[in-house]
């Protein structure tokens, strides 16, 4: 069984080298201070000063990963602090949402979910979009890398969304920074993409 504490662990090693329903939708009018991205099968909108790039691709992985970065990343995260702080990493896997939670470390016990495993297991709660439904764990704890190439404990809003109609799961971690007004921004508009 694959775990997701090694998998995000890969994801922010990665990064080096290179149900309650959601808030409510915003009207519909793109506002000057957000922009609309599209990459990997899926679109979302972002604050306008945050940078998104995908990633380039692992070989002997079948996922594409997007990077949500503040402009002012290197100046806000230290070199000693998580490399996920003010980003948010999305991984998105050719999978449905019932194949992902057999490969994943995620379980149920009635109508509640769990994410991680022993110490680290943490509650989630389900979540859902205008094609998806998910998960999300608000205190998600992992061990990270640093800039400067150490390891530290630390914690991010882990959401786990799967499309409704084709098959596709993204996974996204938001780091300290992130989960304000970035990952609230997403979660209202995104949408897997039609292929």
């Amino acid at each position: 069984m694959r775990l997701l504490a090694p998998v995000l662990f890969a994801v922010s090693a990665f990064m080096q080298r290179s149900a309650a329903p959601v808030a409510p939708k915003e009207p519909a009018s793109n506002r000057a201070w957000e922009r609309s991205i599209s990459l990997c099968g899926v679109s979302f909108k972002a604050p306008d000063d945050w940078i998104a790039s995908r990633k380039p691709k692992v070989a002997y992985r079948d996922t594409c990963e997007v990077e949500l970065k503040a402009k002012n990343y290197d100046r806000l995260v230290g070199q000693d602090e998580p490399v996920h702080f003010w980003m948010i990493s999305l991984e998105v896997f050719p999978e449905t949402f019932e194949e992902f939670i057999e490969s994943f470390d995620l379980r149920r016990e009635g109508d509640r979910w769990f994410a991680g495993a022993g110490a680290r297991e943490q509650p989630a709660y389900e979540i859902k979009g205008p094609n998806w439904r998910g998960l999300r764990v608000d205190h998600f704890s992992a061990r990270s890398s640093t800039r400067r190439n150490g390891s530290v404990e630390s914690e991010g809003v882990l959401v786990i969304m799967s499309s409704t109609t084709g098959k596709q799961t993204a996974v996204a971690l938001a780091g300290f920074g992130a989960d304000d007004q970035p990952l609230p921004l997403m979660l209202n508009t995104f949408r897997f993409e039609s292929k």
